[in-house]
């Protein structure tokens, strides 16, 4: 039994390291998390928003810095001639490599 789980474990790494080398690890730039962009069934398929009231950016926190998140949520925003403001981060929302969803609501201007 040990030398089946000692040779377990170098394909395991072997695995691990692969799967990070083709998920572009934390140099994996930040993105507009769409829910739904790729399901054909919902009704706004392919279909640019006409006005939205929030933003969520998923990206990784060890490749991108918070400025640039920041500035895409602004530069989103500002699409709808609305402001940005930082509400909350999940965990929950993006995907693996990814992970961290920063969420901004994108208010009118004049408030």
């Amino acid at each position: 039994m040990r030398r089946a789980a000692k040779k377990l474990v170098p394909f395991c790494l072997s695995a691990m390291l692969l799967a990070s080398a083709c998920a572009g690890g934390p140099e994996q730039g930040a993105y507009v998390h769409q829910i739904d962009e790729f399901n054909r069934a919902s009704p706004n398929f392919a279909k640019e928003p006409e006005n939205i009231d929030s933003v969520t950016i998923c990206y990784n926190k060890f490749g991108t810095k918070p400025e640039i998140v920041a500035k895409m949520a602004k530069e989103e925003c500002a699409r709808f001639n609305k402001r940005a403001e930082f509400a909350r981060q999940s965990l929950t929302v993006c995907p693996l490599f990814t992970p961290v969803a920063a969420i901004y609501d994108c208010l009118n201007q004049n408030r």
